[in-house]
């Protein structure tokens, strides 16, 4: 009897239930899409795929924010932001690559201790006629050299790929970045035409070539060369770091805690092995011939307590050693991302560098 009183029971709360589920369907409030998981080759869901984000500016500029240029099997995806005027017409392409040590930063959200708000800063630049596109890259926690240097190299190609769609000259780009930024912005200029960095190649946080895996480049058939680099208080030789610095630094670069030693994996000056340390070196590239279609820009100031202004020096007197066309200048005075720059300073650094961008890739037309 009371077997059959809970048969009956369970039957009624199963179509109640039933019931309530046919008709939150029958209203519209339920819908149960049928996707297949991604397994295999289908890594995403391409139903999913994340909305562009737009935003306007001062100038006409509009900026398209998070676009993926490369996924890399076991890491984050790599981004890049759009700085431009719509519908002017191809434009010179700057790719600008963030500072932060190898281990942080953000060209959006970074602030510049002279030209302010990173999205700002960038969308100015993008004012004065170039596609400005910050990128992200991975950080020394996440992948060893050469990986940083691979994943811009990766973007240029991605924005070659793509300059119909977001107005890039092909023709024109350059590349700008700051401090570890830089140092990767003045490696991209020298290694033209190298192509071992023009793969991308995740082998992990050690550096362990067992687990090296290939990553898919669509845009494998674009070149990777730039006709302008633009290198903010950059390194250039990594094995003169420490024997550079001045008196009134503290920074020890040949130490297990510098951020040289946290990208390269090994103690600079100790157990880093020489071809490692060339191999982030664009000085060493120089004489292999990867910088001979690039124009260089250095800037720096000569109270830099992070990256000794002599960094930029010696690449300048190598480039101009084989007539390769090169402008440097010095800001007196002034510290790591020029901090301490006068009002006057600052502004003669940005004359300067669009000078130089004008005079290399193309003065854009100016409304």
């Amino acid at each position: 009897m009371r077997n059959a009183v809970k048969a009956r029971l369970l039957a009624l709360v199963c179509l109640v239930a039933t019931g309530v589920v046919l008709a939150q369907a029958a209203s519209g409030r339920i819908t149960v899409p049928l996707f297949d998981h991604p397994v295999g080759k289908a890594f995403l869901f391409p139903e999913f795929t994340r909305p562009a984000f737009k935003v306007e500016y001062p100038g006409n500029v509009e900026a398209t924010f998070d676009v993926t240029y490369a996924t890399v099997m076991g890491a984050r995806p790599l981004l890049l932001d759009i700085y431009r005027v719509p519908n002017a017409g191809p434009r010179p392409a700057i790719i600008f690559v963030h500072g932060g040590s190898y281990v942080g930063g953000n060209p959006r959200e970074d602030r510049h201790p002279i030209y302010g708000e990173g999205d700002g800063f960038m969308a100015y630049v993008a004012s004065r006629g170039y596609v400005v596109i910050p990128v992200t890259y991975r950080l020394a926690d996440e992948a060893k050299w050469p990986a940083q240097l691979e994943d811009v190299k990766a973007a240029i190609r991605w924005v070659r790929a793509n300059a119909v769609q977001y107005g890039v000259d092909p023709q024109h780009i350059g590349v700008w970045g700051e401090s570890a930024g830089g140092h990767i912005a003045a490696m991209v200029g020298s290694t033209c035409g190298i192509s071992e960095f023009d793969k991308q190649e995740n082998k992990g946080i050690f550096n362990n070539s067992n687990v090296m895996q290939s990553v898919q480049d669509k845009a494998a058939n674009q070149s990777s060369c730039v006709e302008a680099a633009v290198v903010w208080s950059g390194t250039t030789d990594f094995s003169q770091l420490d024997a550079q610095k001045e008196s009134f630094t503290k920074l020890v670069h040949n130490s297990p805690a510098s951020s040289q030693s946290r990208v390269l994996g090994c103690n600079l000056g100790t157990t880093c092995d020489t071809a490692s340390v060339q191999r982030a070196s664009a000085l060493y590239f120089v004489a292999q011939g990867g910088a001979d279609k690039t124009s260089f820009l250095f800037q720096a100031g000569t109270h830099d307590e992070a990256t000794p202004w002599r960094q930029s020096q010696i690449l300048y007197d190598a480039l101009r050693a084989k007539g390769i066309s090169a402008r440097i200048d010095l800001v007196p005075g002034a510290n790591h991302y020029f901090t301490g720059a006068t009002k006057d300073q600052a502004k003669e650094i940005l004359d300067t560098f669009f000078e130089f961008l004008d005079n290399t890739l193309g003065t854009p037309a100016r409304k």
